[in-house]
């Protein structure tokens, strides 16, 4: 392992890629559970089964979103000096600059949104009037909400714009990034995950152990995030090193099956589901980041590797019927079973053939990663104003996806074109007032 000089990329074509993906495939799923479709078919329909596999994974795309902002941090901040406080003010300073303008847009969309449904839609539904609580509202300015299903909450994200959750998440690990920062220049990287890793299994234990929290229930993710500031710091070149593929693609076909075989028993381990999607997404992110620090696998090898992976499919198999723990049998096997075959196929294929049409797939979603956080905080309050007043006027709901190209305008003109003049104008005062003391407007080397 040696230290190179690294100067960043502004952009880079995967993750912006990814974080479009990111985007409209919450949009869809969104658009999915406001259809009702997973309910309109009986559990065990192959038509039901199959909106299961594709469409109703949105929190997980949530999680990729969480490694994706660690990596965008961590590459642009990983050269900053932490350690003075004219640096600290000047992360913090971008940090709100970049989240706040638009989190405003998002919030009053979101309200908006609740004002409809009540007065519009629900009149006699008291849950909408809740959100109007003083303390509700400063709470949610302070981005200290969380679902409203999760345990230990401080107050639940407001209806109208349910998405804006995982921002609290991503503001706190923003806030805690120095400490990391420091830890991964002292005692390197290493190091700095293995204490992401810590920190949130003790936050896990100790919601298990002492009852759930709010804090708890973030820091329980934090891991996730650490994956991301450790996937930028490889792209930078700071880490050299050999992985082999005999090792990666296994790593990348079991953390898919353990997250099938989890997703069914959540109840008791938490976060653990989430952790698992975490490092799945940081193997299949490596192959994209530094596919030339992967070796390919050889033929043997590649045979070796089905029939392993063969043989624990039908052990998996076999110790599910046995604990009977699985309430969707026929899902479940299908989980499985695409994840092996895509596995097979995988293997089929050189390695390189498969990250460069990866990448062509992907590369029609690169401006709407520039966009993506537009798209993600601004798409709810829309379809929920929209298909609310489709079903209250007996109006086919499908039609809801019409609004789809508003959001993603939407989603571009607040992020390509009011955030940068509300950057340049909060740019301005700040340095009135000495919170910057650049003399040029204050850019990061990457879109964060």
């Amino acid at each position: 392992m040696r230290q190179v000089a690294y100067q960043p990329k502004r952009h880079i074509s995967i993750v912006e890629s990814a974080r479009g993906f990111a985007a409209l495939y919450v949009v869809l799923t969104h658009i999915v559970e406001m259809l009702y479709l997973p309910t309109l078919y009986p559990a065990d329909s192959y038509i039901t089964i199959a909106i299961d596999l594709v469409m109703i994974y949105g929190d997980q795309a949530v999680l990729l979103f969480f490694v994706l902002s660690g990596f965008s941090i961590h590459y642009a901040s990983a050269d900053r000096d932490l350690t003075q406080k004219s640096g600290l003010i000047n992360y913090y300073y971008l940090r709100w600059r970049r989240i706040y303008p638009i989190f405003l847009i998002a919030l009053l969309l979101g309200y908006s949104a609740d004002i409809l449904g009540y007065c519009l839609f629900t009149k006699d539904h008291a849950e909408y009037l809740k959100d109007f609580d003083l303390t509700r509202i400063l709470y949610t300015l302070g981005f200290l909400t969380d679902r409203h299903y999760m345990a230990g909450i401080i107050t639940p994200v407001p209806h109208g714009n349910a998405p804006l959750w995982s921002l609290s998440y991503e503001v706190f690990y923003y806030l805690i990034y120095p400490a990391y920062w420091y830890v991964n220049k002292r005692w390197g990287f290493i190091n700095a995950a293995g204490a992401g890793l810590l920190v949130s299994l003790s936050a896990f234990a100790l919601g298990k152990a002492f009852g759930h929290h709010h804090f708890l229930n973030v820091l329980n993710h934090y891991i996730l995030w650490c994956l991301g500031a450790v996937l930028a710091e490889m792209h930078r070149g700071q880490i050299q090193f050999r992985l082999p593929m005999v090792l990666h693609a296994p790593a990348i076909y079991v953390l898919l099956q353990s997250a099938w075989v989890l997703e069914n028993a959540t109840y008791t381990v938490g976060a653990i589901f989430d952790i698992t999607w975490g490092f799945f997404f940081f193997f299949v992110m490596l192959l994209f980041l530094r596919p030339d620090k992967i070796e390919d696998l050889s033929i043997q090898h590649r045979i070796y590797a089905v029939i392993i992976a063969t043989i624990g499919y039908f052990t998996l198999i076999e110790a599910v019927r046995e604990l009977n723990f699985v309430p969707n049998l026929l899902l479940f096997y299908s989980h499985i079973t695409i994840t092996l075959v895509g596995f097979i196929i995988g293997l089929s294929i050189p390695r390189l053939n498969i990250v460069n049409l990866s990448k062509q797939l992907l590369e029609p979603l690169y401006d709407y990663g520039k966009s993506s956080y537009g798209i993600y905080v601004l798409h709810y309050p829309i379809l929920l104003v929209a298909f609310g007043m489709l079903y209250q006027y007996g109006l086919p709901p499908y039609l809801g996806i019409l609004c789809v190209p508003f959001i993603l305008y939407l989603g571009y003109l607040v992020e390509l074109k009011f955030q940068p003049l509300a950057a340049k104008y909060l740019d301005t005062h700040a340095r009135k007032i000495g919170l910057i003391s650049t003399h040029k407007r204050f850019e990061s080397p990457i879109r964060q």
